[in-house]
C-alpha cells in the first residue's frame, strides 16, 4: 500500500488511548470520528479506569484490550511490536507510553494528540528537571510522528518550538461537551450576602493547588465563612481533609464516569468554579464549568486563558499567589452578579458544537490537510 493510500484508506488502525472513551464529554464524537475511518480493522488499547464498556466502542474496533496501568500499557505495546503488525495508521491519545512504540513505527503513519508540555511556574531545580525530562521524551516521540494534533493555540505554539521538518501540525478543537447533558438554562446566581457554593474538581489535590491554598488560609487565619466548598475527587485526600478539618468543605469521592448526570447536577447547583492549579495545560473541568454557565477563578497557566476570559467569564490569577486567589473569592462574594449571564452563555456556545468530530474525521481520513513525510 502506498503512503497516500495508507492515509486515505487505512486498512489497519491502532488507537492507543488513556481515557477518551471513558470521558462522557468526548466519547460520542470520538466514536463518530473513528466510525468514519474506512478501515478494515481497528485495534484499541486503553488504560482501564473502570469506565469503559464494549457498548461505547465503535463497531470497527475488532480487537480491544484494557490494561491497568501505564507500565502495563507500555508492556502490551512491546508485546504487540514483537508480533510485527502492519498498521497503516497509529492514533495516539495518551503520550506517556510513546517510547514503547519503537517497534511499531516501521510503516505506519502516526498522529499524536498533543495537549502541550506541563506548564510549571516554579523556577527551582525540580521544575527544571521535570520539564527537561518531559521534553526529552516528547522530542524522541516527535522524531517518529508525522501528524501533531494540538488541542489549543498554546499547545500549537509549543509544538512549533520543535524543529522537525517532517512534522505537520493541525489544530484540533478542544474536548467538547454535550449540550443535552451540560447545558444549564438557569444557572444559579448568588445574591449579595448569600453563602457562595464554590466547586473544586480534580484528583491531584497537590498539583491542583487545593492543599496549598487551604493550608495558606489556615496559616493566615482567613475567614471562609461566606463560602461552602465542594471538592469532587476520587482520591483518598487524607492530607487535604486534615488541612480543611475545621473549614466549610464537603468531599464527594464516590463518583464514577457513569455518574455523569450526578456530576452535572453538582456543577449546576454551584455558584463559582475554583481551580488554583499549580501545573496544568487545558483542564477539561474548566470546559465543563463553562458549559454549565459557571464563572471561574483559575490559574493563568497553559491554555487556561483560552477557556476562561479574564474579567468576562472569570478571573485569571498568577499561580501559587494564594493571597490573590483569596482576594478574588472575596471580590466575588461582595458582587456575585459581576459576571453577566449573557456573557457566560455566549462563551459556553463554543463548547457545544460538533467541531471535534469533524476535525477528527478530516484528519484521520486525510481529507483535509494531513501530509505524509517526504
Amino acid at each position: 500500500m502506498t503512503d497516500s493510500a495508507a492515509l486515505t484508506s487505512p486498512r489497519r488502525v491502532l488507537i492507543i488511548g488513556s481515557h477518551i472513551l471513558g470521558n462522557a464529554t468526548a466519547s460520542r464524537r470520538f466514536k463518530e470520528a473513528i466510525e468514519s475511518i474506512p478501515a478494515t480493522e481497528t485495534t484499541y488499547i486503553a488504560i482501564d479506569q473502570g469506565d469503559i464498556d464494549s457498548s461505547r466502542l465503535p463497531a470497527r474496533v475488532r480487537r480491544f484490550q484494557l490494561v491497568p496501568t501505564y507500565l502495563s500499557l507500555r508492556a502490551r505495546l512491546c508485546e504487540l511490536a514483537n508480533l510485527q503488525p502492519d498498521f497503516d495508521l497509529i492514533f495516539v491519545v495518551t503520550c506517556q507510553p510513546l517510547t514503547a512504540l519503537h517497534g511499531l513505527w516501521r510503516h505506519a503513519r502516526v498522529a499524536l494528540w498533543f495537549d502541550g508540555l506541563p506548564h510549571h511556574p516554579g523556577n527551582g531545580t525540580q521544575a527544571y528537571l521535570l520539564n527537561s525530562a518531559v521534553q526529552f521524551v516528547y522530542g524522541y516521540a516527535f522524531a517518529r510522528v508525522q501528524y501533531l494534533l494540538p488541542m489549543s493555540k498554546w499547545a500549537e505554539q509549543q509544538a512549533s518550538r520543535f524543529a522537525f521538518p517532517h512534522l505537520r501540525c493541525t489544530l484540533i478543537s478542544p474536548t467538547r461537551v454535550s449540550r443535552q447533558v451540560w447545558s444549564n438554562p438557569n444557572p444559579r446566581r448568588a445574591a449579595p450576602g448569600e453563602v457562595i457554593n464554590v466547586l473544586l474538581v480534580g484528583n491531584n489535590a497537590n498539583g491542583k493547588g487545593f492543599i496549598d491554598f487551604f493550608r495558606w488560609c489556615d496559616a493566615e487565619e482567613k475567614d471562609l465563612s461566606q463560602f461552602r466548598f465542594t471538592i469532587v475527587s476520587n482520591e483518598g485526600n487524607i492530607t487535604l481533609k486534615q488541612v480543611t478539618e475545621n473549614m466549610p468543605v464537603t468531599f464527594v469521592e464516590d463518583l464514577t464516569h457513569g455518574d455523569i448526570r450526578r456530576l452535572v447536577a453538582i456543577y449546576h447547583r454551584s455558584h463559582l468554579f475554583f481551580l488554583p492549579t499549580k501545573a496544568d495545560m487545558m483542564p477539561n473541568v474548566l470546559i465543563e464549568a463553562a458549559a454549565s454557565g459557571l464563572p471561574c477563578i483559575a490559574s493563568r497557566l497553559g491554555a487556561i486563558d483560552e477557556v476562561v476570559v479574564h474579567d468576562r467569564t472569570g478571573w485569571l490569577v498568577a499561580p501559587q499567589h494564594w493571597d490573590l486567589f483569596y482576594e478574588r473569592l472575596q471580590a466575588f462574594a461582595a458582587n456575585p452578579t459581576h459576571f453577566s449571564s449573557d456573557a457566560l452563555s455566549a462563551h459556553a456556545e463554543q463548547f457545544f458544537d460538533e467541531r471535534m468530530r469533524d476535525d477528527l474525521h478530516r484528519i484521520l481520513s486525510n481529507s483535509g490537510g494531513a501530509h505524509a513525510r517526504s
